[in-house]
């Protein structure tokens, strides 16, 4: 009897902190755009630039060369969401609990404002890939995915080590307000360079690749683009090195949060 009680209040705790979660993640919607049909064509138009931007870039120095045998398109709008993706991750999570008066409600904690804030931003990003990957199948070339499973792992691991890297950094924030603004910065700067969004893995000599191996992001998107296209393997990457590094981020980040809290 003992223990059915103790799972009954295991259960019903988990299903508050779940509904706690879901209208947060929803609040979190709404918070930048009333409507979030709005948001995500926010989302689109930014992606859209970023990637007419790399594509010019790269005609420009003449880099066709480049770019992966079948749709180049394809391989660029694979880096830049995945790098959209882990970074907007990043810089939500990490500023999600900057307002310590919302966590006067009693029900509310920091990890369901962490994980709102990654789930609405994830949300978002599914729904912009979405909608730009079938307007690029329609207007320009048919998006044909090799290996679908593993295309959606990648996108999940850029996702889930983004969260873990904001949660460290929200759990930091209290103790240096500036200078983690200033990593975060930093950080988000740097894998516009470093995250390989541009570049081949495969193309890299040795003395160019060892700095960018750092990268959490530059081995997710290298291994989507080795599941995306059946004529790349990648394999001076892994999916390892970024899903153990976000979850050693998320439990150092959950411990501070706990050790600083009165």
């Amino acid at each position: 009897m003992f223990t059915t009680a103790r799972h009954s209040r295991f259960w019903s705790g988990f299903g508050s902190f779940a509904a706690v979660c879901y209208h947060s993640t929803v609040r979190d919607l709404r918070r930048g755009h009333a409507n979030a049909l709005v948001a995500i064509l926010s989302e689109m138009l930014q992606a859209v630039i970023l990637l007419l931007v790399i594509l010019a870039f790269l005609n420009v120095l003449n880099l066709g060369q480049m770019a992966l045998r079948g749709n180049a398109m394809l391989s660029i709008l694979t880096g830049v969401f995945l790098f959209l993706i882990h970074t907007r991750t990043v810089t939500k999570v990490a500023s999600a609990a900057a307002s310590p008066t919302a966590l006067f409600h009693r029900p509310l904690s920091a990890l369901a404002l962490y994980i709102a804030a990654a789930a609405s931003g994830l949300y978002i990003h599914i729904a912009s890939l979405f909608l730009v990957g079938l307007a690029i199948h329609v207007a320009f070339a048919p998006i044909v995915v090799d290996n679908p499973a593993r295309t959606v792992t990648c996108l999940m691991v850029a996702w889930l080590s983004g969260f873990g890297v904001g949660v460290l950094a929200a759990a930091i924030r209290p103790l240096a307000p500036k200078a983690i603004q200033i990593a975060a910065s930093f950080y988000a700067r740097g894998n516009m360079v470093f995250s390989g969004k541009m570049l081949l893995a495969g193309g890299l000599s040795a003395a160019v690749l060892k700095y960018f191996l750092w990268n959490p992001l530059f081995h997710i998107i290298d291994q989507a683009r080795g599941a995306i296209f059946i004529n790349y393997t990648a394999t001076t990457t892994n999916l390892t090195y970024p899903a153990i590094f976000g979850a050693a981020c998320f439990l150092l980040g959950l411990m501070i949060d706990r050790r600083l809290k009165p």
